[in-house]
C-alpha cells in the first residue's frame, strides 16, 4: 500500500498531485457508490458527478479519502453518498493526520521509530544502551583528543617519535626505514589508544 507524505494546502487547497491521484480517488468513489442504491443514469452522466466529487476531494489524497469513504459506508441510516458528508469527513481526517499522535508507553519501552532502528524489549533496550554508550565514549575520546591539541598534537608526537630515532621528520623516517617506522607509528596508536581512553 502506497503511503502518502504529509499534504500541504494552500488556501484550503494543496496545489500538487500526482498523476494517478485522480484515477485513485474516481474508482475510490465509484466502489463507495456500488454500495448504495444510485438512480437509473447515463454513463455520462454518473461518470461526471464522479468527476466532480474527484475534483473536490482530490486536495485530500488518495489515503484520506478511501478512509473517509470507508467511515461514511459503515455509518448506519446513510441512504446514499453525499459529497458535503464525505467531504466534512475528509477534512476530519486531513487535520487528525496532521495531528501529532500521542502514543502511550509502558515505563522504560522505546518509541516506535527506536525500535525500527534497536529491536523491541529488553534486547532492544539494552541494543539502544550499548550504541549510546559508544557514542559518549567516542564524544570523551573526542574531547580528550581536543584538549591534548587535536591534530598539532598528533604531529608533535610523530615529530618526536621520529626525533627519537635519529631522523627530521616522520616522512623522513618512514622514506628511510619504512618497517621500522611502521611498527613505531602502531605502539604510537597503541599508545594514543590508552590515552585517550582515561578518564
Amino acid at each position: 500500500m502506497e503511503v502518502h507524505p504529509p499534504m500541504t494546502f494552500s488556501g484550503g487547497q494543496r496545489t500538487e498531485y500526482r498523476s494517478s491521484e485522480r484515477s485513485e480517488i474516481a474508482a475510490i468513489v465509484a466502489r463507495l457508490f456500488s454500495h448504495f442504491f444510485v438512480p437509473s443514469m447515463s454513463e455520462a452522466v454518473l461518470a461526471a458527478i464522479i468527476e466532480d466529487w474527484v475534483a473536490d476531494l482530490l486536495p485530500f489524497g488518495p489515503r484520506i479519502v478511501a478512509d473517509a469513504c470507508a467511515e461514511y459506508r459503515k455509518r448506519a441510516g446513510v441512504k446514499r453518498p453525499v459529497l458535503g458528508d464525505v467531504y466534512a469527513i475528509c477534512m476530519r481526517e486531513r487535520d487528525d493526520y496532521a495531528a501529532p499522535k500521542t502514543i502511550q508507553l509502558q515505563p522504560g519501552e522505546l518509541q516506535p521509530w527506536q525500535q525500527d532502528i534497536w529491536g523491541r524489549g529488553s534486547e532492544g533496550r539494552a541494543a539502544r544502551d550499548t550504541a549510546i554508550a559508544e557514542h559518549d565514549r567516542r564524544y570523551r575520546r573526542a574531547a580528550k583528543w581536543r584538549e591534548l591539541g587535536g591534530i598539532e598534537w598528533e604531529e608533535a608526537q610523530r615529530l618526536r617519535l621520529a626525533q627519537e630515532a635519529g631522523y627530521s621528520s616522520f616522512a623522513a623516517f618512514a622514506a628511510q626505514d619504512e618497517p621500522a617506522a611502521r611498527a613505531v607509528f602502531r605502539q604510537w596508536q597503541h599508545t594514543r589508544h590508552d590515552i585517550l581512553e582515561e578518564g
